[in-house]
């Protein structure tokens, strides 16, 4: 909607104030003072945050941007924060004023709601909070008024392609908080990924601390050992190389380790108390999250939603594990279509059989869903497949067909407790399910 068509209504509540872009058509009330703007949401972000008495410049605020692996970092941050000082956190899954947790309703909230967290934090004497920062919001302008410490670039690939226009006009909004928003500290930037490529051109590498496996990298990984049990890497900084060990798995989780790492290391927290920190996480909720090993097939849930999500996630499986590897995932109704058969291909390409099923259908029809996923199947040639419309079936079916240490992957709805049909939201946890499962087959 345009806030500017519903000018008449709103006149007669008895404005005080009225910020527009475009001037009135309407006769506006005597009592009304009218302010002209190019954009009335960075203005809003502006007020809602002078309102709140600028929280943000009170602590320090790490904005952490990527198509995948936000969530896992900013939960590690501010679990090694947390050893030295109290810690907030916006996240896709929860928001934590620094005293209590809420469940979380968007990645990055609106303006309004994100400078009252932030003013709750402020008064809860927190020193840290690192946030995601979704391309949505910054496209909407929903963290200006927000002062940052630091930002952290993970990584860019595609997704949300049905909000954005195009790869590069995705790419632009991430940009955004790396060129227009105030920080106090370096950038951090993965130097592995093109588009951190593309950063480090824009912004300057006098303004940027850099991460990776390549040449150039001021944090450099040298060495690495992966296992289902965890990760063993070593990073290399200035001559010196620090070992570090991760129960988390997989090697997209590297870079996740290692940019929250980097941030903590650059504001002073010693090396071995990082490092410590680092091995007593164990795990975000939905993100590779270990839900059954031991006698039954190992059984991981994830929020693997997009081509190269799932890429990753499998392709580093394939690699710890020499046993089956059987996947479940749908595809979001009412979002991008053209990654569905992609997702297949990603898919097909690392498993040995696939479930394919229903992931928030919102108002499409599963089928119909189901069989975009499937022409890209079709496509390569890949067999090893069934739909499974009902989600809990298609998970029983994974579950059931697994043998001893195979390998079940529960991907798409991660941390989520509801699967959106329609309009409803109809309560659903995949974890929750797999226990349930599992409990009947013994």
């Amino acid at each position: 909607f345009d806030g500017h068509d519903f000018l008449e209504e709103i006149n007669e509540c008895g404005l005080s104030l009225l910020v527009v872009e475009d001037a009135p058509v309407c006769d506006i009330a005597n009592q009304t003072t009218v302010v002209k703007v190019s954009s009335a949401a960075q203005a809003f972000g502006d007020i809602v945050a002078a309102y709140y008495a600028l929280p943000s410049e009170s602590f320090n605020v790490i904005g952490v941007t990527g198509t995948n692996g936000k969530t896992t970092t900013v939960f590690l941050l501010r679990h090694i924060l947390n050893t030295i000082s109290r810690s907030g956190l916006i996240s896709t899954v929860i928001y934590d004023n620094g005293l209590n947790i809420r469940e979380a309703m968007h990645t990055t909230p609106d303006a309004a709601t994100l400078q009252r967290l932030f003013s709750e934090m402020r008064d809860n004497g927190c020193v840290y909070c690192p946030m995601e920062v979704s391309s949505h919001a910054l496209s909407q302008m929903r963290v200006f008024g927000t002062v940052f410490d630091s930002a952290i670039f993970l990584n860019l690939s595609r997704d949300h392609l049905d909000y954005h226009s195009s790869e590069e006009e995705y790419f632009s909004a991430k940009l955004s908080l790396f060129s227009e928003y105030k920080m106090r500290n370096k950038y951090i930037v993965n130097i592995d990924d093109d588009y951190g490529k593309k950063i480090i051109d824009k912004v300057g590498k006098q303004n940027i601390i850099s991460f990776g496996f390549g040449e150039g990298a001021d944090f450099r990984v040298c060495d690495t050992k992966l296992s289902i049990n965890g990760i063993l890497f070593q990073v290399k900084h200035e001559e010196v190389v620090y070992a570090i060990k991760s129960p988390l798995l997989c090697l997209f989780n590297v870079y996740n380790i290692l940019a929250a790492f980097v941030y903590a290391f650059n504001i002073g927290i010693k090396p071995e108390n990082i490092i410590f920190a680092i091995e007593c996480f164990y795990n975000v909720p939905g993100r590779m999250q270990k839900v059954s090993d031991g006698n039954n097939p190992y059984v991981f849930v994830d929020y693997a939603h997009t081509p190269d999500a799932i890429t990753n996630v499998l392709s580093s499986i394939k690699a710890i594990s020499d046993k089956r590897i059987i996947t479940v995932f749908g595809c979001g109704g009412n979002r991008d279509k053209g990654k569905r058969p992609m997702m297949a291909k990603a898919a097909a390409e690392f498993s040995d059989f696939v479930v394919v099923t229903a992931d928030n259908p919102r108002n499409e029809n599963v089928r119909d869903i189901c069989k975009d996923i499937i022409a890209g199947f079709d496509a390569i040639g890949f067999e090893n497949y069934k739909c499974e419309y009902d989600r809990k079936k298609a998970i029983e079916t994974a579950v059931s067909c697994a043998r001893k240490n195979d390998v079940v992957l529960i991907l798409g709805k991660g941390h989520e407790k509801h699967m959106i049909i329609g309009n409803q939201n109809i309560e659903f946890d995949d974890c929750a399910i797999v226990r349930e499962i599992l409990s009947a087959l013994e």
